[in-house]
């Protein structure tokens, strides 16, 4: 497992929605998928984020630290070089 990073405090909600999300996350063949945007999406909805820059803002940090979340864990299992 990854250590977990120190979050900066008026990051925790992004925080919190990845750590929600990704326990959703599509895992075949033994490798790990990425965020569906569908359950980004869904996310949002269900916790009320309407306002569309917020949404858009959200949206794209999730994606961020997913593409980082993956980088790590297939360079960890030796997937990458």
């Amino acid at each position: 497992m990854l250590d977990e990073p120190q979050v900066p405090e008026h990051l925790a909600d992004v925080w919190s929605a990845f750590q929600t999300i990704t326990t959703s996350r599509q895992i075949g063949f033994g490798a790990v998928g990425p965020l569906a945007y569908r359950d980004m999406l869904l996310y949002l909805d269900e916790n009320g984020i309407g306002d569309k820059d917020e949404r858009d803002e959200m949206l794209y940090l999730l994606r961020e630290m997913d593409a980082e979340y993956l980088h790590q864990v297939n360079t960890r299992d030796g997937k990458e070089g």
